[in-house]
């Protein structure tokens, strides 16, 4: 890796000596000239770097207000990307760290909370020096260093990429990006989400406590008391399982291949699986204290409005889910005569529980939603 810093020292001495000489002259003479001279390499010195500074910070401020984001920027200082071999700044916001390009463009962009490690280090530059020895006439070699500020990120396939970029001031933004994770914005919304976490954690489990308490009215061959508003929470529920069915035909061709009948009888278990998942969201619902005698089973709610609101639910990691996906699968195995596996079934059927739970949580928010209300009955 080059050192990208001793140009700027250079430039930095050679603009401030000869600022200074202009100076020294106009002072002299009172010469507009020497005065003309004195700006400018003043400009070279020092009003380059803050220049460079101040449209960072402008580029930057634009893009978080077109993405509608509150980002203050917390340090700004030089850097270079080694990788690309860039210079610009390296930049510390409440929640990212940026990279910005002399030409304004940002090759990095990391989220504070998703580093897996930072700090900084020396890297070679593949440049050596030899310093004298008092004790031999041989002299030692070193190799020369560059400081660079690192950040650990894993990606996607579980490796870690390490990231370098170099700046003179590197323990000044260790100690910056440590600041924010202890004190900053990203340190209340990470203890903010880890309690968010810990309380759906509880939640999930009082739910599971719930559903194991009614289980048999879950598993129920018959109708019983959480089937009495089927009619409204059912009205759309063939397409989804339609669109389900499709997709995971796809991913296990096997369905592909089943006889008339086969594929009937599996699609009237899979149905009933729905069910499963739609009397397990309306035990929790009814505990809430919702009353399904509220609903009215004539109002009638498009896909459209609903479709939005399902894709936003998410169906909780209940302990119990696998039993009752077991306890379902007990009584299609003895007459299953498809072609698939008994782990493939299993998983199907897990789908379309869930299918069902989300669906029933779709359409109950659709209910409750006001403006729909009012709808339904205009």
């Amino acid at each position: 890796m080059i050192n990208p810093w001793p140009k700027k020292i250079i430039r930095h001495l050679i603009g401030s000596t000869l600022t200074l000489l202009s100076v020294l002259m106009f002072w002299e003479e009172w010469s507009f000239s020497w005065f003309l001279l004195a700006l400018l390499f003043g400009y070279i010195s020092f009003g380059l770097d803050f220049q460079r500074k101040t449209t960072a910070k402008k580029r930057l401020t634009k893009i978080f207000k077109e993405i509608k984001k509150e980002e203050r920027i917390r340090l700004n200082v030089e850097g270079f990307l080694s990788k690309q071999s860039k210079r610009g700044r390296l930049i510390l916001t409440d929640r990212y760290i940026v990279f910005i390009d002399r030409k304004g463009n940002i090759p990095v962009k990391v989220l504070i909370s998703e580093l897996y490690d930072f700090g900084y280090k020396g890297v070679g530059t593949g440049t050596y020096t030899t310093v004298a020895s008092t004790s031999s006439d041989i002299g030692k070699i070193y190799e020369d260093k560059v400081p660079v500020f690192f950040m650990e990120l894993r990606v996607d396939n579980g490796e870690i990429k390490e990231l370098f970029i170099s700046t003179p001031k590197y323990k000044k933004f260790f100690k910056a990006v440590q600041q924010n994770l202890k004190n900053g914005v990203i340190a209340e919304e990470l203890r903010e989400e880890s309690e968010n976490q810990k309380a759906a954690e509880a939640k999930t489990l009082v739910e599971d406590k719930l559903l194991r308490d009614h289980l048999t009215s879950i598993l129920d061959n018959n109708n019983n008391h959480l089937d009495i508003a089927n009619k409204y929470f059912l009205q759309n529920i063939h397409l989804y399982e339609d669109a389900l069915y499709e997709s995971m035909s796809q991913n296990i061709l096997k369905l592909n291949s089943l006889t008339n009948e086969e594929k009937n009888h599996l699609r009237d278990y899979l149905q009933k699986s729905t069910l499963l998942g739609h009397r397990m969201a309306l035990c929790i619902k009814v505990k809430e204290g919702f009353n399904l005698n509220d609903l009215d089973l004539t109002t009638k709610v498009s896909l459209d409005t609903v479709h939005p609101i399902y894709k936003s639910v998410d169906v909780p990691a209940y302990p119990i889910t696998q039993q009752v996906v077991y306890s379902h699968y007990k009584f299609f195995r003895t007459n299953n005569t498809a072609i698939l596996s008994e782990q493939e079934i299993l998983s199907i059927t897990e789908e379309f529980i869930k299918l069902g739970f989300k669906n029933t949580m779709a359409h109950l928010i659709a209910f409750l939603n006001t403006e729909v209300h009012e709808l339904s009955h205009t």
